[in-house]
């Protein structure tokens, strides 16, 4: 069986994480799979455009389809999978219809900031008669597609959906379930782009905080500038790695925060849909979750995490977690080996094409 895996993202070693485990592992199960960049996910199209560079996009999109339908016509690949909206849309006027696959990795939903934009609504217009005519899509979960199919104001039959969270193959090295220190180090490791509660998190530390924090992640320079005047400072932890080397930084600490400010469908049902979360629950480490989203539901009925409703609750749900610590911890690793075995969904994802 031949696949070809269509997508914006480079092929190196910065390669979404994800994405690469999927390519390493089908071509471990004896599927011959090829990767081929596109070079646009759409997002560039949701603004107001001059004509100028309007016609340079459209020129670059035009250029890139014509080399892959050639790609493709050579190559002859029994299943084609093409990742987000914009792709498979264009994916669907050069290539046969009978072999794409679409699949999500971003629901733009209909409460999107995006939807304000004409470009996407039509886009998401062309998307839904696609998947109307037998199209087939692969999803994180269940309440992803149901706000996809809310947006495209369509059903797709059971037998044409995939259910695919994100996943990253288990540590080869032992997870210990102990703390570093007595005093907790609480991490965030994200982008800090304003909506992960990154401010909100650093002005509870200067209270009597029972942790130390940690904070790693994309445009940490932001944050240096943000802190410059702050009495209690957080650790800033440079580092740069590799984003399938991140348990490295991960390891570094006790527990994981995961927050996120936006109410955007997108944003609220994170779990199957997050790496920050996986990367922590895969070292064993308990995540406290902050806002309107799924994680924390089903961190707390596992017992491998907290939810707090306020960013004053943070101390304390720290100090109910070291508490119980080697617990909460084994928890989130058994959690992560439950929900998101390399084996288990890979074999789905080989049914699913094969069928």
């Amino acid at each position: 069986m031949k696949i070809i895996i269509i997508s914006a993202w480079e092929n190196n070693e910065s390669m979404y994480p994800h994405l690469r485990t999927v390519l390493d592992l089908l071509n471990e199960n004896g599927i011959q799979a090829e990767y081929y960049q596109f070079f646009e996910r759409g997002y560039s199209f949701a603004s107001s455009l001059s004509c100028a560079k309007a016609f340079k996009l459209w020129k670059r999109v035009i250029k890139h389809l014509w080399l892959l339908k050639r790609f493709c016509n050579k190559n002859n690949f029994d299943k084609i999978l093409v990742i987000d909206h914009f792709t498979y849309v264009c994916a669907n006027f050069i290539l046969p219809k009978n072999k794409l696959v679409f699949w999500s990795f971003d629901i733009m939903g209909d409460d999107s900031t995006y939807c304000k934009f004409r470009f996407i609504r039509f886009m998401l217009y062309l998307n839904s008669i696609f998947l109307k005519h037998g199209g087939k899509l692969v999803i994180q979960n269940s309440e992803r597609c149901e706000v996809l199919e809310r947006t495209l104001k369509m059903r797709i039959p059971a037998d044409n959906v995939c259910y695919l969270p994100v996943f990253i193959p288990k540590l080869d090295v032992e997870v210990t379930h102990s703390l570093h220190d007595n005093c907790p180090i609480l991490m965030q490791c994200s982008s800090f782009d304003g909506d992960r509660y990154t401010e909100e998190l650093i002005t509870q530390y200067q209270s009597d905080s029972a942790y130390v924090l940690y904070l790693h992640g994309m445009h940490i320079h932001v944050i240096e500038e943000y802190i410059k005047d702050i009495p209690k400072k957080p650790i800033l932890l440079v580092d740069k790695v590799l984003p399938g080397n991140v348990y490295q930084i991960i390891e570094k600490s006790d527990i994981g925060f995961l927050g996120m400010k936006l109410l955007e469908d997108n944003c609220k049902y994170l779990y199957g849909a997050s790496g920050q979360l996986l990367e922590f629950l895969r070292c064993g480490k308990p995540v406290i979750s902050f806002g309107n989203n799924n994680v924390g539901k089903i961190l707390e009925e596992n017992h491998a995490g907290i939810e707090i409703g306020c960013i004053e609750e943070l101390n304390d749900a720290v100090i109910k977690i070291k508490a119980d610590y080697q617990t909460y911890s084994k928890n989130a690793l058994n959690l992560f080996l439950r929900d998101f075995d390399s084996y288990k969904l890979m074999s789905n994802l080989l049914n699913f094409l094969k069928g």
